[in-house]
């Protein structure tokens, strides 16, 4: 085993690991305001990335062909997409510094996707990456629950945990019978970006709980990820992220084909749904209103430049010069909660049309159920979210998840399971 693939899992397991310093610089300022979203921001997976990156090469640069093998398919539409970003953060974007550290963050996250699909074929590799992403559920799980019963952070900075409690600026929080509660963010910056780690982890482990009746005597790590998966389900209701839910209901509708299954899960889609209109609160009211506010930027935003949009990263501070105001009297400064829509606006219509052929060639290597669950979940996260393009936890988890699609290990049969 090559010692890209010893140290892969360990990369992986930084994931929720939040350490990170900000540099802001003149362009990282809107209006007087430090923008998160525009600084100069290092992790410590960005540390452990680059150690991969390094390591994977110093293995295989005698034998490039077996990137070229095992990546023909995807390689070309990457390699252009990438190449596309650099050139127009260079050439027609209104803030150069701004674009370039965006380009050179996918870049970054594109080198890892492309290796880490190699070494994710390895069937041993694959197997410690499912144990990190069982050890990641648990452990977030059960901070997740605690955050929630004492509602406030509890000190772990180490891990990235930020500090918060019930009364923090801008905290997340929802109404549970008329009493207001804190969301728990476990070591994540929002809610959302939880809810997706999550989930992505529970679809990755999941093969494992419907196999055959054989395979599963062999996986001695069985009964952990049921205990995880357990555990997950609980940390979703709490942080009360809504794709997160409607997504793991989705999964027995494509697993099963059993119809007493399929019918549970419909009836639980239609009670989510009801429950959510009828005990919507205003805090829900002001969030899809500034959505719809950020979206209607957006698209005069896109008209300025439609073809090669105004360069990665610009968004926010082409957004501060509609001087617009939320319901709730906050000045909108955030990306558009549509990933489709932000690539217009920021790279233009070439972009977008790179990157759905970077996706369209991801979805040719969809060879499973899990993998199709995948893929739909990333589409639908990319549709209602930006977190996946513009947080560092949120690109990790892209690159992971499109490393694992895209990745060929021995096949393997997934038994759906009857009732």
């Amino acid at each position: 085993m090559g010692k890209s693939r010893r140290i892969l899992p360990f990369v992986v397991a930084t994931l929720p690991i939040q350490l990170n310093k900000y540099f802001f610089t003149d362009s990282s300022f809107v209006l007087g305001i430090p923008i998160d979203y525009l600084a100069i921001s290092i992790y410590l997976s960005d540390f452990a990335i680059i150690l991969y990156l390094i390591i994977f090469v110093l293995d295989n640069y005698k034998k490039p062909q077996t990137l070229l093998a095992k990546s023909k398919n995807f390689l070309i539409p990457l390699l252009i997409l990438n190449i596309y970003f650099i050139a127009n953060s260079i050439l027609t974007s209104k803030s150069p510094q701004t674009s370039a550290f965006s380009s050179l963050k996918f870049l970054e996250f594109s080198l890892f996707t492309l290796f880490a699909s190699v070494d994710f074929s390895d069937k041993k590799t694959m197997a410690k990456i499912k144990m990190v992403a069982t050890v990641t559920l648990l452990w977030q799980s059960l901070l997740i629950v605690l955050q929630f019963l004492y509602q406030k952070s509890l000190g772990l900075w180490f891990l990235g945990e930020r500090s918060f409690d019930g009364t923090t600026p801008s905290i997340a929080q929802t109404n549970i019978l008329e009493r207001q509660f804190l969301r728990p963010y476990g070591t994540f910056p929002h809610p959302n970006v939880l809810g997706a780690c999550l989930v992505f982890f529970l679809i990755i482990i999941s093969a494992d709980l419907f196999k055959n009746n054989q395979e599963i005597a062999k996986l001695k790590r069985l009964s952990y990820q049921k205990i995880a998966v357990g555990l997950s389900l609980v940390a979703c209701l709490l942080i009360y992220s809504k794709t997160a839910l409607f997504i793991l209901i989705l999964i027995p509708l494509i697993y099963s084909k059993n119809i007493k299954n399929i019918i549970i899960a419909t009836v639980l889609i239609i009670l989510v749904v009801v429950f959510y209109i009828n005990f919507i609160s205003y805090s829900h009211i002001t969030s899809i209103a500034e959505r719809l506010i950020l979206t209607q930027a957006a698209y005069k935003i896109a008209l300025i430049n439609p073809l090669f949009g105004i360069g990665a990263g610009n968004f926010i501070a082409e957004l501060a010069k509609l001087n617009l105001i939320s319901i709730s009297e906050v000045r909108l400064l955030q990306p558009v909660h549509n990933m489709f829509l932000l690539v217009i606006v920021e790279n233009g219509i070439f972009g977008l049309i790179l990157l759905a052929n970077y996706l369209f060639a991801i979805q040719r290597k969809v060879a499973s159920t899990q993998k199709l669950i995948l893929f739909l979940a990333l589409m639908l996260y990319f549709s209602v979210d930006h977190f996946l393009w513009t947080l560092q936890q949120g690109q990790f988890l892209f690159a992971i998840v499109s490393a694992y699609i895209l990745s060929s290990p021995q096949k393997t049969t997934i038994t759906k399971t009857t009732a």
